[in-house]
């Protein structure tokens, strides 16, 4: 298991986390504003707080951090132990019925915003994807959290290995086997289905690149695939745009097979091992989290003095599509977690304040001294 995937697992793992706290800490009316506004109210909400409150998570998770030692760690394993005690053949209902209820209700528009997207990025910004890649190169984002745990935290990967070792010995093994199966179950003819397309797309669209694969088989490696179609963006529109057109239903519901499938049969054990790897860290890694949280804050300030404020024309046009392709996206998300699972928000939010007693209490009248007009903010921007 490589230190990216670990980085991937606590990173993603940590960011998540980080996002629950805030839905938990507003009031639910405040809440429920916010889940119930528009794209674009909320893109105008996000800009008047990043403009007002620019230090606000930052303290959030400092405070949270001083009166709640090791929150961040404990916090996500609370919310994991709500999972574990769900039945895993219900969570992969769950999963199965949201997300055929979402991918129903916005076939058309998500087809209309990838073409859209697309255009936007070949037609009238085609030095976009260059100008990005440069970016965050001089920034030196490629490193990410894995080169800074690798960094600073130079035995945390044999600790993560160890735990695998000692007590998950066959999970990813297991994971792999799964997805398979399913695979050969549902759909066994669709993954050659759609190498022959991209490769008759290729031959069409750019038969150079079938030449440099034909003497780098390697090329073809996800990876390294997804990289060649970021370089060669009219490619990758083309490739989006017949796949979607011609094998979108099959991909979708295939997807929704292999990962309703591996939630059945793995979760317990993968929901597991994120558990021991957080108490790994907090009690020999107690200053990481803080540390990827503000990387991952850093990230945010820095790409919106730089990339957005260099390219604001490009990112307020692709913003503009998102809210009107997906105007309500959240709301119909919530709504529906709500209505297949109804006591599952209930449930993660009484895991809060059973795990941190006074959690609402204390943040509440923290945020009320530290920032009095917060919550009318929001709600004025919100109207």
């Amino acid at each position: 298991m490589s230190t990216k995937i670990i980085a991937a697992i606590v990173t993603i793992m940590i960011i998540i986390g980080s996002l629950a706290v805030y839905a938990q800490i507003v009031p639910d009316r405040t809440k429920e504003a916010v889940i119930s506004a528009s794209a674009a109210q909320r893109m105008k909400l996000h800009k008047e707080l990043s403009k007002k409150y620019p230090n606000l998570p930052d303290d959030i998770y400092q405070y949270l951090e001083k009166t709640y030692p090791h929150f961040a760690t404990r916090f996500l394993k609370s919310k994991i132990a709500v999972l574990q005690s769900m039945d895993s053949r219900e969570l992969a209902e769950l999963y199965r019925n949201v997300s055929r209820e979402i991918d129903t209700a916005y076939s058309v528009q998500r087809s209309k915003f990838r073409k859209e997207a697309f255009s936007l990025l070949n037609d009238k910004y085609p030095d976009m994807q260059k100008d990005m890649r440069s970016w965050r190169a001089e920034k030196g984002f490629k490193a990410g959290a894995a080169e800074q745990i690798r960094q600073k935290y130079p035995e945390f990967r044999t600790d993560c290995m160890k735990i695998i070792q000692e007590k998950h010995p066959a999970i990813f093994m297991t994971m792999m086997r799964d997805t398979m199966s399913a695979i050969v179950e549902k759909d066994p003819k669709l993954p050659i289905e759609i190498k022959m397309e991209i490769s008759g797309i290729m031959q069409e669209k750019a038969p150079e690149l079938l030449a440099e694969i034909a003497s780098d088989p390697g090329v073809m490696n996800p990876a390294k695939f997804r990289a060649m179609l970021r370089d060669n963006p009219r490619l990758a529109a083309a490739v989006m745009e017949r796949l979607d057109s011609k094998f979108g239903d099959r991909i979708r519901e295939l997807k929704r097979t292999v990962i309703s499938s591996l939630i059945e049969k793995d979760s317990k054990e993968m929901l597991s091992l994120c558990s021991d790897i957080l108490s790994m860290i907090e009690t020999k890694y107690p200053e990481l989290p803080g540390e990827v949280v503000k990387k991952a804050l850093q990230a945010r300030k820095d790409f919106e003095s730089g990339m957005r404020s260099s390219h604001r024309a490009f990112f307020d046009e692709m913003a503009s599509l998102r809210n009107e392709s997906f105007p309500l996206l959240l709301k119909d998300v919530t709504a529906s977690i709500d209505r297949f699972s109804p006591e599952l928000r209930k449930k993660m939010k009484a895991s809060t304040e059973s795990e941190f007693p006074g959690f609402e209490k204390k943040t509440g009248e923290f945020i009320g001294k530290k920032y009095p007009d917060l919550n009318s903010t929001i709600m004025q921007t919100l109207k």
